[in-house]
């Protein structure tokens, strides 16, 4: 069946869902089929990352409303005008690595072809985790270490 179903857009940086002090998330993005223009390929703000983090992602400490709420946080304003989004096309099997304050977006789908992708965003272990953040372990657990062994 077609692919033509409309994505919502959106802009996120990796920090803003998985906010560590000091700041540490990268993304990374495998393609497993090309994206194009087409088929909804990755754009990216260029230089946004010098911008900082400008968001947390939260549960929300109200008792009503949404589960999970934006938080703004105290940033300085952008040292020179924002870049124009550009498009990240890619072949099948090449990696995007991308900075955890980088602004992007996937677009809708405009055409009969899918476009796979396996996602993995990593953090610093020495970084510490936010107690804001969504995503928490059971109280007495920790996310899994990685590159310990000997």
């Amino acid at each position: 069946p077609p692919i033509r179903g409309c994505l919502k857009m959106y802009i996120d940086c990796g920090s803003t869902f998985l906010y560590t002090d000091p700041p540490s998330c990268m993304g990374l993005w495998l393609a497993l089929e090309d994206a194009t223009l087409e088929n909804g390929c990755l754009w990216a703000v260029p230089g946004s990352h010098r911008r900082g983090v400008a968001r947390q992602y939260v549960r929300n400490p109200e008792s009503t409303g949404p589960r999970m709420v934006f938080k703004e946080l105290d940033v300085p304003p952008p040292a020179e005008p924002p870049q124009p989004m550009e498009p990240l096309e890619v072949k099948a099997g090449d990696l995007v690595v991308i900075h955890g304050a980088v602004d992007h977006l996937s677009k809708a789908n405009t055409s009969d072809k899918s476009r796979h992708t396996f996602q993995l965003h990593l953090v610093d272990g020495e970084a510490v985790w936010s107690p804001d953040n969504w995503l928490q372990y059971p109280e007495g657990q920790s996310f899994p270490e990685m590159g310990t062994g000997a």
